[in-house]
């Protein structure tokens, strides 16, 4: 069990995380623990048969794609010949930033489209893009939700949808671009989120 960063940088900054409580709740409703060691491995010794979900009580600041999609992982512990059988399940977890909001027009009306953040420092930038990028989400109503972001400044960028197509040609940014010296960014912390952010769509933020 470990996790630090997002998609390829996780894997190759994965570090154990250890003293981590993990349970495997039964079909029943029963619930067992058992606690990662210093390499972050953990066992269960003897489960009965049946169908297990796995969760895990992660440090605060970190969670994993599978608890924010309300997708926990399932295991099906056999018992056929009364010797029973051994599974392996592996979790990752990631910082938990998160940036949500609503992109709308000059009139506060939601907009179809999709958004997606980058860092605002360029190198950071292009070391995202190498590890396949940052998440982005497809709206149609205007409403959005980044989770899964490590502490960083990052810029939002929004394409619209055209005719049921999205249109790359044109990004809009929030913070917008302005005259002082500085990039303007949302400064992001590690595990916080950043909720109700109004991303409105105008011509101070099309770089065109």
């Amino acid at each position: 069990m470990g996790g630090n960063g997002v998609g390829f940088e996780a894997l190759t900054q994965a570090r154990p995380l250890p003293n981590v409580a993990v349970h495997a709740t039964s079909s029943g409703g029963s619930v067992l623990s058992a606690s990662t060691d210093q390499h972050g491995a953990y066992a269960f010794p003897s489960l009965p048969h049946d169908i297990y979900r796995i969760d895990e009580d992660l440090p605060v600041g970190l969670s994993t794609w599978q608890r924010n999609s309300g997708q926990l992982p399932t295991v099906e512990v056999k018992d056929g010949d009364g010797n029973g059988s051994g599974c392996q399940v592996d979790v990752l977890s990631r910082p938990d930033g998160q940036i949500s909001g609503t992109v709308v027009d000059a009139h506060g009306n939601g907009l179809r489209g999709f958004v997606t953040i980058k860092p605002a420092d360029r190198i950071e930038a292009e070391a995202a893009m190498q590890r396949g990028g940052l998440p982005g989400d497809d709206t149609e109503d205007g409403s959005f939700s980044l989770p899964q972001l490590p502490p960083g400044k990052y810029r939002l960028i929004f394409y619209a949808k055209i005719r049921n197509a999205v249109s790359f040609a044109h990004p809009f940014y929030w913070p917008p671009p302005n005259d002082t010296s500085s990039s303007p960014a949302i400064d992001l912390g590690f595990g916080q989120h950043l909720d109700h952010l109004r991303f409105e769509v105008s011509a101070t933020n099309d770089p065109r």
